[in-house]
């Protein structure tokens, strides 16, 4: 009877033990970090980036997954509205951001510059984009490697189309179009674009391509002529770009 009764009460006491190890870990864990006067918020733009929190709860617990889009955007307006942060350092590496994505992650940092604090821009890898250096024009200063890589030369788009390939497989796709504008099937009925889809992706990547020289002809106080004649020039070091403004 005492064996017993010490048997189980080392179980109990084992599962105790273990309750409040997993009850610390999980504080640690989920304990907003300190934020003391003068602090400067870090966001690093790098990897993949998902528009929402992950769906993981293990992954979100532990804090594995990369910050989504909705994390960094919710980040940096908190340290707009709070007094303890002083500046922002945003850090770019390569990233997968698509051009919607970066417009709503713009907004976040245009709103951060106009609560009147510094933000730094760092491009962190061997080239510089379109995209990357547009995120970059609210920085009050804009920091690369003098050597480095501006690849500032327009947008554009790549469509694959699968037609071929499903001839050889003796694969035929059937879709149904309700209108010539519908193109979402042709990359697997057609091998090249209808006039249709051409003229659509063209407006599209038309209608980014002028948001985007707007956004720096307004940030660098150049006229769109202007920056339009540097992405004529393609390929072009930072010490370049930074001589023609």
């Amino acid at each position: 009877m005492k064996r017993r009764r010490v048997f189980w009460s080392g179980i109990i006491l084992f599962f105790v033990v273990i309750f409040a190890a997993a009850a610390l870990l999980i504080r640690a864990v989920t304990r907003p970090p300190e934020i003391r006067p003068d602090s400067v918020l870090e966001v690093s733009i790098a990897g993949e980036i998902s528009d929402g929190p992950s769906h993981n709860p293990i992954q979100g617990l532990l804090r594995e997954g990369r910050p989504s889009l909705y994390d960094l955007r919710r980040a940096i307006d908190a340290a707009a509205a709070d007094r303890r942060i002083r500046a922002a350092v945003v850090t770019f590496q390569p990233n997968d951001l698509g051009w919607g994505s970066a417009e709503e992650l713009y907004a976040s940092l245009q709103r951060f510059r106009r609560a009147g604090k510094p933000l730094y821009a760092i491009a962190a890898s061997d080239f510089i984009g379109d995209r990357d250096y547009y995120l970059a024009l609210p920085a009050s200063r804009i920091m690369l490697n003098p050597g480095m890589g501006v690849l500032v030369n327009g947008t554009y788009a790549e469509v694959m189309f699968f037609r071929k390939a499903l001839d050889k497989l003796q694969v035929r796709p059937e879709y149904i179009q309700f209108k010539e504008y519908k193109s979402a099937g042709e990359t697997f009925m057609r091998k090249e674009m209808s006039p249709e889809f051409r003229e659509s992706l063209e407006y599209v990547i038309h209608d980014i391509e002028n948001r985007f020289v707007q956004a720096v002809s307004a940030a660098r106080a150049r006229t769109p002529e202007q920056v339009r004649a540097f992405m004529d020039t393609g390929l072009t070091t930072a010490a370049e770009a930074k001589q023609q403004g």
